[in-house]
């Protein structure tokens, strides 16, 4: 997506992509904490039975990284959504927000660099965060992947002790 014509498509899908941003945000978000329970519950289970099944560890490794995509790979539809709105009530008229290095159009890689390396590290990198709006945006995401790696790791612990047992 270099050229211009294909940034203004990208920019347009962009704006509409998002969807009604609060139901998609909770929807995602609830899928994945209950994906994280459902594999804390299978974790802690007592049930021999269910730990010497072949598919046990897959299922709970495949379900925790998914949980965890799934929310960061939501926050980058809505990075690029926010970055291409025109919004009158935050005073935005064109695309604005983020500022990415040395390049002018952004496409969903880069909203996707952005949004898993706050995802990764709690932080952003090189990508300056320029609006108010968005800046609120990467504060929750920082905060629900703080709370959701730590979950992640506990986990992980706890496998591997069950394992060990």
């Amino acid at each position: 997506m270099s050229s211009k014509e294909n940034w203004k498509e990208f920019e347009k899908k962009a704006r509409e992509d998002d969807g009604s941003a609060s139901f998609v945000f909770f929807i995602i978000l609830i899928s994945s904490v209950s994906s994280m329970f459902a594999v804390l519950m299978l974790i802690i289970s007592k049930d021999d039975a269910v730990r010497e099944t072949s598919y046990y560890l897959p299922t709970v490794i495949s379900a925790m990284i998914l949980a965890w995509a799934t929310v960061h790979t939501q926050f980058l539809f809505h990075y690029a959504h926010e970055y291409y709105d025109k919004d009158e009530k935050w005073n935005k008229k064109q695309a604005e927000g983020l500022n990415f290095p040395g390049d002018e159009y952004p496409d969903y890689l880069d909203f996707a660099y952005y949004s898993f390396c706050i995802g990764c590290t709690f932080q952003v990198s090189d990508v300056e965060t320029t609006s108010k709006r968005l800046r609120n945006i990467t504060l929750i995401h920082s905060l629900i992947s703080f709370f959701m790696n730590t979950f992640v790791v506990a986990l992980t612990i706890n496998m591997i002790a069950g394992l060990s047992n």
